[in-house]
């Protein structure tokens, strides 16, 4: 119901306000009329627990809805979710009491665990366990860390700080000290402080109060290679003078991992970008090999695509850099935020491009080290497929959607318009007169089905067509967003049939 519930509020919020009512948020959604009625009457319960100085309801509800973002309803929702507050429970105390939260929340021992059972096992497929005495977490520290990490962000998106004021104000004033140290490798200020940032070293400092201090990780050293003299940090006896010498730089390289661990979402390279790059290039190293054999094995199978652009994204390489090493130190399973993201396994598990992907780590020698990428499991190959996908669309179409573009004139509009499509990754714009059957047709005709068979083919009336406005909106591109790739997903799955 909460998923039913958190649907509909997205549909109110993207409507245009003067056109909401249930039969309009019924065909958003595609729920039955009493499904949409009965999910509406919940969402304004739910909108006066959130706003409790204000009487919302059917009447006046279209002018609180600018007042809830979409993450905080989502957080609403959460908070009422007992495995939530289980887990958010247990991943900030050491010693959790697990009567007392039983208590709290009056329930019992099998209703409990009955509810945790699909998170706790997505925690065990990526190393961290509950102990079935305590209810403390277990485990590799740095899977536990690393699976608090994605939790705590992706409950808290958008919903504040997962921890007390006094440790926010610690992780800034910590992460200020770090800001004045010189840049070097891996190390450039973080300005504005990200929550990212925060949420990493408020983490690391939880654990390390906790008793839970990092031990030397063998395969990390591949990444501090000639860089045995990088500051110290924050990470000194005097600060930690419970620490041992080795905890003490187990624990900084851990830090610096952790500026290298996030892939970078612009479209230029940034400092780290270059280091990471610079420094997995300098020597022969196994990521090195499985990175260009990778690139070199997909380029083999290209005939249009020009190489040269490839071998020039520094982005890409980069991150899958990042992306190998990540796995080659967690050993292939640790829990990340793409967990929780549908689309991209769907897409991995079906395109050309993810199947020479797979090809490519089935020829690698078992005698060389890098064959151990072959043996980690699916994730892997999707978020090899994501970072390299907008650089191979030669081997993608099977996973894009051809799309027309029917506008009078040319005009900003129209150039804006082809500017975002040829953004998206799972769109392939084709000209109109192109002897290609279009997936969609977007277009500022008033009569398009008379003019699209002059073109040169006629006009199916099962392609789906978009009107598109002479002035667009921030709202209009948004909307037009959510409807491709909703038409993406039913292209997937029929082109799977």
């Amino acid at each position: 119901h909460s998923l039913i519930n958190y649907q509909l509020f997205r549909a109110m919020k993207t409507l245009p306000q003067t056109t909401i009512s249930i039969n309009a948020l019924s065909r958003t959604t595609g729920l039955s009329y009493s499904q949409t009625y009965t999910a509406f009457q919940t969402v304004l319960v739910q909108l006066n627990k959130i706003i409790p100085d204000e009487a919302v309801d059917e009447a006046n509800f279209t002018q609180f809805l600018k007042r809830v973002t979409l993450n905080q309803y989502r957080f609403a929702l959460l908070k009422d979710s007992l495995p939530f507050e289980f887990f958010d429970d247990v991943f900030k105390n050491p010693h959790p009491d697990f009567h007392r939260f039983k208590e709290n929340h009056q329930t019992s021992v099998s209703t409990l665990s009955r509810r945790i059972t699909p998170f706790r096992d997505y925690l065990a497929d990526n190393g961290v366990s509950l102990n079935s005495t305590t209810w403390a977490i277990e485990g590799d520290e740095l899977h536990i860390r690393l699976a608090m990490f994605t939790f705590f962000m992706l409950a808290y998106r958008g919903a504040g700080w997962p921890f007390s004021a006094v440790q926010e104000q610690q992780a800034k004033t910590l992460l200020a000290e770090i800001n004045q140290v010189a840049p070097t490798f891996l190390l450039v200020p973080v300005q504005p402080m990200s929550k990212e940032a925060l949420v990493i070293l408020a983490i690391q400092l939880m654990r390390i109060k906790a008793g839970h201090a990092l031990l030397r990780n063998r395969r990390m050293q591949l990444l501090f290679s000639g860089h045995d003299d990088l500051p110290d940090l924050i990470f000194t006896q005097s600060r930690f003078p419970n620490l041992s010498a080795s905890e003490l730089k187990a624990e900084k390289q851990f830090y610096y991992f952790m500026r290298m661990y996030f892939m970078t979402v612009t479209r230029q390279p940034q400092t780290l970008d270059r280091q990471i790059i610079e420094h997995f290039d300098e020597t022969d190293n196994l990521v090195n090999r499985f990175v260009f054999g990778l690139l070199s094995h997909l380029n083999d199978q290209l005939q249009e695509t020009d190489r040269q652009l490839i071998a020039e994204s520094q982005v890409m390489i980069a991150n899958l850099y990042r992306l190998s090493f990540n796995e080659y130190v967690l050993d292939g399973r640790f829990s990340q935020r793409i967990d929780f993201a549908q689309s991209p396994y769907e897409e991995a598990d079906s395109s050309q491009l993810a199947a020479e992907i797979q090809q490519y780590l089935k020829k690698i020698p078992k005698s060389m080290p890098e064959s151990i990428f072959a043996d980690f499991p699916e994730p892997f190959i999707s978020g090899l497929y994501l970072l390299v996908k907008d650089n191979y669309p030669e081997l993608n179409r099977d996973m894009q959607m051809v799309v027309n573009v029917l506008i009078e004139h040319d005009s900003f509009a129209k150039r804006d318009l082809l500017n975002f499509l040829d953004d998206l990754g799972f769109i392939r714009v084709v000209p109109p007169d192109a002897a290609v059957k279009p997936d969609l047709i977007i277009t500022s005709l008033t009569k398009p089905k008379r003019v699209i068979p002059r073109l040169g083919h006629p006009f199916d009336p099962a392609t789906p067509l978009i009107t598109w406005m002479p002035e667009p909106t921030d709202l209009d591109y948004f909307n037009l967003y959510r409807r491709l790739k909703q038409l993406q997903r039913q292209h997937g799955s029929s082109a799977q049939l």
